[in-house]
């Protein structure tokens, strides 16, 4: 039985999936089960909640749909960082033409936008 909270249980997950029968229990639910939890008796509170059966697993996907998982979020990531360097660029350009007097360029920014 291994709590799932924040981010902290995948290192101990993924270490022991292949040589133990890891369960991976929803911290919401647990909470939610009649009974004392306290810090303290946490591991042995969640194990014999396991025993009788009141607690489901949660899903954890195999490892290489993690990975396709991880990839798709590390791209999401840097669409939204090229997207807000380009407007960061935008406003910045902007606001030099408008201390000099000139009409903005787009051509940076534009650049930035379709990718080329």
């Amino acid at each position: 039985m291994l709590e799932a909270t924040g981010d902290y249980w995948r290192g101990a997950f993924y270490l022991l999936e292949d040589c133990l029968n890891v369960i991976l229990v929803n911290a919401a639910h647990a909470k939610g089960l009649p009974g004392r939890k306290t810090d303290v008796s946490d591991s042995a509170w969640l194990c014999q909640m396991g025993e009788c059966g009141l607690l489901k697993a949660s899903f954890v996907p195999p490892e290489p749909i993690r990975q396709l998982r991880d990839l798709t979020r590390y791209r999401a990531t840097l669409a939204a960082e090229r997207t807000r360097e380009a407007s960061r660029l935008e406003n910045g350009d902007e606001r030099d033409t408008a201390r000099m007097g000139r009409r903005p360029s787009d051509g940076l920014v534009n650049s930035l936008r379709t990718g080329r």
